[in-house]
């Protein structure tokens, strides 16, 4: 029991992080009837960076940043937000969601290879098999014989940049976990994004955004992009790195189609087949298996500590 418990005090930070970024597509699918994607990042970030500063105003916490980390926080925010959603929205646009959803979850898959040459991260056999299984899943996840994954060649460079994005932002925020909380880092790194977004919002959308009236449907679907995609999910998303590593983390990601799919399912929004139900079983056994090494050490560990008799 104790041992479970300190597996689930391990995990939940980034499962609940996958299923804040899993639900925000649909957030983002209804912004994107008034809004530009742009427009769309350039807000939620906005809103997050405004949000965030706010409350470690209230709490009094030290915003500081020591002047040898400043390049990290830079790197961090150049490659996500910045790079990784150029890449994947507008990727997206000259591409289908098929080719995109195929693409983006490779990132695990270049993850560990970055995380062993730059961070000494090592990865058993379980690790490696439960990444490539839960690649299998997606795989399967998404089948449908009508699709094709003949894009635009712009729109697969787009997405290829997302997907290096990806992995090279894991890298920037490695350095920075053990020295600042989560909150401080995805703080600057959204306001360091906004800068980076700023001059092409005012150049391309920024009249569009006035001219569009505010509404609840609109202003709902922008404060939970803003509160948990941009926020919280990050938040424990690098909590969860601080904890297990940058690979083990990045498995988690595989989830994302499976509770998007879910959302769908459970909103009228898509039917599903006996395939997808088998891709969800598969990406699902992946990620355990990826993690099982792990957990059994954790148990060990768990089980070597002194046993405190209840108060």
């Amino acid at each position: 029991m104790r041992a479970m418990k300190r597996i689930l005090q391990t995990y939940w930070p980034g499962l609940l992080a996958m299923l804040f970024w899993g639900l925000s597509y649909n957030w983002t699918k209804i912004c994107f009837i008034w809004y530009s994607p742009l427009a769309t990042i350039f807000l939620r970030l906005l809103i997050s960076t405004l949000l965030l500063f706010l409350y470690l105003a209230w709490k009094g916490r030290n915003i500081r940043i020591r002047q040898g980390d400043l390049k990290y926080f830079l790197g961090a925010a150049f490659f996500s937000p910045f790079l990784y959603f150029i890449g994947e929205n507008y990727g997206l646009s000259l591409t289908t969601p098929t080719t995109t959803a195929v693409l983006i979850s490779t990132i695990p898959l270049f993850t560990p290879v970055a995380a062993y040459f730059f961070l000494q991260e090592r990865l058993g056999i379980l690790n490696i098999l439960g990444i490539l299984v839960s690649f299998v899943g997606i795989l399967l996840l998404l089948a449908n014989p009508a699709a094709r994954l003949h894009s635009h060649p712009a729109g697969l460079a787009l997405l290829m940049l997302a997907v290096a994005s990806a992995v090279a932002y894991g890298l920037f925020i490695k350095r920075l976990t053990h020295n600042y909380p989560p909150i401080t880092i995805i703080a600057w790194q959204n306001a360091m994004a906004l800068v980076f977004f700023l001059p092409f919002f005012l150049w391309f959308d920024l009249r569009e955004v006035l001219s569009v009236p505010l509404n609840l449907k609109l202003g709902t679907s922008l404060l939970a992009l803003a509160i948990f995609a941009s926020s919280l999910a990050f938040i424990l998303f690098v909590r969860m790195i601080r904890e297990i590593g940058l690979s083990r983390s990045n498995v988690l990601a595989n989830l994302i189609p499976l509770i998007t799919g879910l959302a769908a399912l459970a909103l009228g929004q898509e039917k599903f087949g006996g395939m997808k139900i088998l891709g969800m079983a598969v990406v699902l056994s992946g990620v355990i298996l990826s993690q099982l090494r792990s957990m059994k050490r954790e148990e060990k560990a768990a089980a070597a500590l002194p046993q405190i008799p209840p108060q």
